[in-house]
């Protein structure tokens, strides 16, 4: 990593290609763990929505 200073104050980054890729992977790896752990949340809000304001019923949810 390069780190890009003016008159001793820092002021960004410049990453090597490998840091950049690990940095990507972890990012994505992260993005993945997040999404299985609000998954059940999202179909629920989604569900209700279906139900409160178009009126879907039990057997309507269940078939979408």
């Amino acid at each position: 990593m390069r780190v890009k200073q003016y008159k001793g104050k820092v002021y960004g980054a410049e990453l090597t290609a490998k840091e950049q890729k690990a940095m990507d992977i972890e990012i994505n790896r992260q993005i993945l763990e997040a999404d299985k752990k609000y998954t059940n949340d999202i179909d629920a809000m989604v569900l209700y929505a279906l139900h409160k304001y178009l009126g879907f019923g039990p057997k309507r949810l269940r078939r979408f």
